[in-house]
């Protein structure tokens, strides 16, 4: 596999089903004319003894009901998982990033080519502010990386034409973040 995703070793469902999560706050921020930074906290919490790291959490949050998402609340029965099939949604697509890597990242988001010129100055403030926030916190951050197969995906003429989820977990492992700079 050309990602290395067969080197993954995914946590069981049973080792991460006792961890909950709850919706502390979601913010919409405009981009562009059409963008959105869509930016969610949950609270983490549970049973499990001691989740070995943010990839566990992360794991156990797709494993989730509650991660599946269109366009209202968390958790709607949905079967969607943004743009992709929930049930199709591989843990292993969220690839662990630097926070070099973070950052170069979602410059790179804001500065598609598809796109004239970047979201606007202050359009950007609260993704900064995200960025900073995850790298002073220390928290692990995974970007979606999910393979171009049409049969994962719903496709909607028009939105979600950019898709880029971020997830990220803090040092304590109790708060998960997802972020989602899209473009309809």
């Amino acid at each position: 596999d050309a990602l290395g995703w067969e080197e993954l070793e995914f946590p069981s469902a049973e080792y991460t089903a006792g961890l909950r999560f709850t919706v502390i706050e979601t913010e919409m921020h405009h981009l562009w004319d059409f963008g959105w930074l869509d930016l969610t906290r949950f609270k983490v919490e549970g049973t499990v003894d001691d989740p070995r790291d943010g990839f566990d959490v992360l794991c156990a949050f797709l494993r989730d009901p509650i991660s599946q998402r269109t366009f209202g609340p968390w958790g709607e029965p949905s079967l969607l998982h943004g743009p992709f099939l929930s049930d199709k949604l591989d843990p292993g697509w969220f690839r662990q990033l630097t926070d070099g890597e973070f950052s170069e990242r979602v410059h790179a988001n804001l500065n598609d080519p598809e796109f004239y010129e970047p979201p606007s100055t202050e359009q950007q403030v609260p993704v900064m502010a995200w960025i900073e926030t995850v790298k002073t916190r220390g928290d692990a951050v995974f970007a979606l990386e999910a393979p171009d197969d049409e049969d994962l995906r719903v496709e909607w003429h028009f939105v979600w034409t950019i898709y880029h989820e971020y997830a990220s977990v803090s040092p304590d492992l109790k708060e998960l973040v997802v972020a989602v700079i899209g473009f309809d």
